[in-house]
């Protein structure tokens, strides 16, 4: 006989600690959130989004480089010539490649040139002036990196 102000239903449950109790709603709730989350995958996003071959054969790098501040390549303490040599070859080899493209997009602004008129004209002849302003600049500190070595600014020679 049930007794007062309990449904029919309740005759029977299990206690409150057991699996499966109720309706079946939080069955496994806490198993879902104590287990253990999955490996990431060694999936390169970089590779990913601009269509690099994946190279099967090398395990993936679960480590970075990090160097002690005696060790470091490009500190200016750490006597490592080769290492300044190469970063100095790598920044001039950057700064003639951002010559390269202001240059390109300076000729593209020019050809625009003859075919703009009013507001526009003065729009492309005033970005015009701002990327010759850049050129002069990339080029002046190329300049001063070849003469006194590697004086790049915020670089190790600085």
């Amino acid at each position: 006989r049930a007794r007062r102000g309990a449904s029919a239903p309740s005759r029977g449950r299990r206690p409150w600690g057991a699996r499966g109790h109720g309706d079946g709603f939080a069955d496994g709730f806490a198993d879902f959130f104590c287990a253990h989350p999955a490996a990431p995958s060694p999936r390169d996003g970089f590779a990913d989004f601009f269509g690099y071959p994946e190279d099967d054969g090398a395990p993936p790098a679960d480590v970075h480089a990090v160097f002690l501040p005696d060790r470091d390549p490009l500190s200016p303490r750490s006597g490592a010539g080769e290492g300044l040599a190469r970063a100095s070859r790598q920044w001039a080899e950057a700064t003639e490649a951002s010559l390269a493209l202001v240059r390109s997009h300076i000729e593209g602004k020019r050809r625009l040139l003859p075919v703009a008129r009013g507001r526009d004209a003065e729009e492309l002849r005033e970005g015009i002036r701002r990327l010759k302003l850049q050129q002069a600049r990339l080029a002046e500190a190329l300049w001063l990196c070849g003469e006194e070595g590697w004086a790049a600014p915020g670089g190790p020679g600085a």
